[in-house]
């Protein structure tokens, strides 16, 4: 899961921060973290996995679609 750039974002954000990945993708996952506006990350998935499911103003998109989104506003690199 970690050596998918979008995952390891919303890994990051539940707090995670050792990882075993392929080596195929470290170049990859490198960039992402590097590009990574992390307190949005955590404040993100704070919310996704909160106990109120509209906390989060888009409450009808998935995690990954959470996450997704908040990468294309910080234009994170996921690839």
């Amino acid at each position: 899961m970690a050596s998918r750039p979008i995952e390891a974002m919303a890994l990051l954000g539940i707090g995670l921060r050792h990882f075993s990945i392929n080596p195929n993708s470290v170049e990859a996952i490198e960039n992402m973290v590097q590009s990574l506006d992390i307190w949005s990350v955590q404040d993100c998935m704070t919310d996704c996995l909160s106990d109120n499911p509209f906390a989060y103003k888009a409450a009808h998109l998935s995690i990954r679609e959470r996450v997704m989104e908040l990468a294309q506003i910080q234009q994170t690199q996921l690839s």
